[in-house]
């Protein structure tokens, strides 16, 4: 998972939040899709 933000310069850059792993075939992908998807709530709960 990443997050965009703008630095000090100006510039439009993205950073790693978290690693959830690799997958190997469809079925993996949309776990881990899932997986980043309920994630993405559950910290934008905490951040707000």
């Amino acid at each position: 998972m990443v997050e965009g933000y703008q630095d000090s310069k100006g510039n439009i850059k993205q950073r790693i939040v978290r690693h959830l792993g690799v997958f190997f075939d469809d079925v993996e992908e949309a776990k881990l899709v899932a997986l980043a998807e309920d994630l993405i709530v559950k910290i934008k709960a905490i951040v707000n």
